[in-house]
């Protein structure tokens, strides 16, 4: 693997059998390596420099890998981590990677597993030096090559790249998946796995779609890539700041467009799983367009990675909390969360911490809108408070249905009001 004499790896662990066999094995594939038995121990190494990587255990006497980890974002920022533990429960992981975690890794664990995920941190830290250097676009990746990075999430990069046979086609989005999202599984069994889910998602043809041009298996990274169409433009997120709030039309419009692409994407059996304002672009010609399968979950695929069992907290269905067999109902709940933000410029529910976001999500209500703004449109009060009903059953059971309710409100059609309260059974906000 080139270049990894270059890197200096300081291992962390009070278990010195562990150390030894993460010593010998990423020793043995070129790596330089120091060791220390705890955390404080390790801070001393780390204040003389020269430290590319660090891989330490999370539960050790005294200093903790969490206060470990708090220490060198602090005081070393931008030095990677890696943490390794025995502790599997989503709420550890998600811990970790809040506080900045390049990488959480359960054990057991199998060589293979180790030395990929050490390459893939390495791989995206070069892609985000190579980004502040501006270079000459000299890294390549499945026949690409890579300009600059133009998106980091918690599923992985997105970098901008263009074809390596100097033909003048259009530049293209590339997602490069992080090291965390991908299961402790044979490379075989991964990238049949993978290929088949990206099958699936390349096949949906709609105008609200960024479209799935390419897959494939970077070898030399050991990890899978997505190329996409590249849309010039803003994330939902950002173009919000600058909508007016009374401006209920265009929002509708926009709202409109991405519940078709919900619908398409829907109609294709895909769960997308991660509905939120990052993951939809708005181009200058007002055009929505909504992006990133990297945790779309098809019928029949037992793929599910790390990640996606959370998704993003603030916009996570009541069920996708408790389970990862989601299906597009889970989708709709979270569009609602994004069209409530997007009407009203703030979220629905609020949390200071996971659980907090979680009991809200679960439990709580929402402001209703008309009680925050006396003008705000009855009729889109009604399609939120369908959107999200804590209940499957109770909510809107496919996007056609949301369409169709947004195109009646955009072309002013009477008696919309009156068909809500009918399909819905009734016009409060409670859920």
């Amino acid at each position: 693997m080139p270049g990894t004499d270059e890197k200096h790896i300081l291992l962390v662990d009070d278990n010195d059998q562990i150390l030894q066999v993460l010593s010998t094995l990423l020793s043995g594939i070129g790596y330089r390596i120091s060791m220390a038995e705890n955390a404080v121990q390790a801070q001393g190494i780390l204040e003389h420099g020269g430290i590319d990587l660090v891989i330490s255990d999370l539960h050790m006497p005294g200093m903790s890998g969490i206060r470990l980890l708090e220490a060198i974002r602090e005081q070393h920022p931008g030095l990677p981590v890696i943490i390794v533990t025995g502790d599997q429960s989503s709420k550890a992981a998600v811990q970790c990677l809040s506080l900045g975690a390049n990488d959480f890794l359960t054990k057991p664990f199998d060589t293979d597993t180790i030395s990929r995920r050490v390459a893939s941190v390495f791989l995206n830290g070069a892609v985000a030096a190579a980004d502040k250097a501006d270079d000459d676009g000299s890294r390549i990746i499945g026949g690409y090559s890579i300009l600059r990075k133009i998106g980091e999430g918690a599923m992985g990069t997105v970098l901008l790249a263009e074809k390596c046979d100097g033909s003048a086609g259009q530049p293209r989005a590339i997602k490069i998946l992080k090291s965390q999202d991908i299961p402790a599984a044979s490379n075989n069994v991964l990238i049949e796995r993978f290929i088949r889910e990206a099958e699936t998602a390349a096949t949906v043809r709609h105008p609200n779609v960024v479209r799935v041009l390419e897959y494939g298996f970077a070898r030399e990274e050991q990890i899978p890539y997505i190329v996409m169409e590249y849309i010039e433009g803003e994330s939902l997120d950002r173009h919000m700041r600058s909508v007016s709030m009374s401006d209920f039309k265009f929002k509708a419009d926009i709202l409109r467009q991405v519940a078709g692409a919900l619908a398409a994407i829907h109609e294709h059996g895909i769960t997308h799983r991660d509905i939120k304002p990052e993951n939809i672009i708005v181009d200058t010609a007002g055009n929505a367009k909504v992006t990133d399968f990297g945790i779309v979950r098809v019928p029949d695929s037992d793929l599910t990675f790390a990640s996606a069992r959370l998704g993003t907290p603030d916009y996570l269905s009541p069920e996708g909390f408790m389970t990862p067999k989601v299906d597009h109902r889970s989708d709709i709940f979270s569009f609602g969360i994004v069209a409530y933000e997007y009407l009203l410029k703030f979220k629905p529910f609020y949390g200071a911490t996971i659980n907090d976001v979680l009991e809200e999500i679960r439990h709580s209500a929402p402001e209703a809108p008309r009680k925050v703004m006396l003008d705000f449109p009855v009729e889109l009060e009604v399609i939120l408070a369908k959107m999200l009903k804590k209940s499957p059953e109770d909510r809107y059971q496919c996007a056609t249905d949301i369409v169709r309710d947004l195109d009646a409100f955009l072309s002013d059609r009477r008696g919309l009001f009156h068909r809500l309260r009918f399909r819905s059974g009734k016009d409060d906000w409670h859920s």
